[in-house]
């Protein structure tokens, strides 16, 4: 049985394999990292770091996405360093 277009429409455009590859990369270190924030007594307020960091507010190339992670990524271990946790993203 075939999804009827309507249904195919509100899955969204096709990623690409790499488009697909680096949303699961993405999604892969955020759980890490919300894993480790959780069992912190300041747990809020990291949570709204990471939050922070990992929200795009426009639409960019993949490369300039990838730019930007590697960014979040320093900055988060950078944050974990200084509060003692143990994250390695």
């Amino acid at each position: 049985m075939r999804p009827s277009p309507v249904a195919l429409k509100s899955l969204g455009p096709t990623l690409s394999l790499e488009e697909f590859l680096f949303r699961q990369q993405i999604k892969g270190i955020y759980r890490k990292v919300v894993r480790s924030i959780y069992k912190h007594h300041e747990r809020d307020d990291l949570m709204k770091f990471l939050r922070y960091e990992f929200k795009i507010k426009e639409k960019h190339d993949l490369a300039y996405r990838k730019y930007l992670l590697s960014q979040g990524t320093q900055r988060i271990n950078d944050m974990a360093m200084m509060l003692g946790l143990n994250i390695s993203v």
